[in-house]
């Protein structure tokens, strides 16, 4: 992950890559949860950070760098979308706008509709009872209303919907202390039956340990959870 970050940044600066954002800083959080979700199974609404989890879910580095070129082999949109703007139809990765937060109401709308199709005869429509939906977003993202539209409506239908938050002191270029009032996983605490887990996503192995239970917890059908999940971002917002 880190690799191609430092490959596009180059090449960013060779104007053969005219975006790069990159996932500096969150690969032990998300590669720790990788390990927990299950790829064509689970549905994911992933931010533009995710990098280290969608190669965790396997999609491959020639993959991401198609997009990053603008190729129109590139399988999240045919170069129609910005880079680190994931998709991957095959592995249930769910193409996001690059408005930050627009990708919370979408998840919460594929979460109630898995549970719909329960027990239902669809056509075309393959759902196994305990998949789950994951969506992230950054800390600074959270100040967004269809963060809290989406997590009320979760909430509100006990919905399986994993929400990832992961806050790397900044939300673009303003210190996140700056921007909220509190912690994102205080200012939850207050929406019934939402599972919250505050953990250190730099470190690997607590993301393993209680990423795990908290992806199980949710695929249990116990409602819905949050994991707010400090991590570092050492390099620039974008390029």
């Amino acid at each position: 992950s880190r690799f191609l970050d430092d490959r596009e940044i180059n090449l960013q600066k060779q104007s053969r890559v005219f975006f790069q954002i990159s996932g500096a800083g969150h690969e032990a959080l998300l590669l720790g949860l990788a390990h927990s979700l299950r790829p064509s199974y689970d549905w994911f609404f992933p931010y533009y950070r995710d990098r280290s989890l969608v190669l965790g879910l396997g999609v491959t580095p020639t993959e991401i760098l198609l997009q990053a070129v603008g190729s129109s082999a590139d399988p999240a949109s045919g170069g129609r979308q910005m880079p680190c703007h994931w998709g991957h139809r095959a592995k249930h990765i769910v193409t996001q706008s690059s408005a930050t937060a627009s990708q919370c109401i979408p998840a919460v709308g594929c979460a109630e509709a898995t549970r719909y199709a329960q027990g239902r005869d669809l056509p075309g429509v393959d759902v196994h009872g305990d998949e789950i939906t994951y969506v992230s977003l950054g800390e600074g993202s959270c100040n967004e209303g269809e963060f809290w539209e989406s997590l009320n409506t979760a909430c509100r239908l006990h919905l399986p919907v994993l929400y990832v938050i992961a806050d790397n002191g900044y939300a673009i270029s303003v210190r996140t202390e700056d921007q909220s009032p509190a912690p994102i996983s205080e200012m939850v605490r207050g929406f019934r039956g939402l599972a919250i887990h505050a953990i250190d996503g730099r470190d690997y192995f607590q993301v393993r340990h209680f990423g795990a239970r908290a992806v199980a917890r949710v695929r249990a059908g116990e409602g819905p959870g949050l994991i707010h999940a400090k991590v570092t971002r050492p390099y620039s917002h974008s390029a």
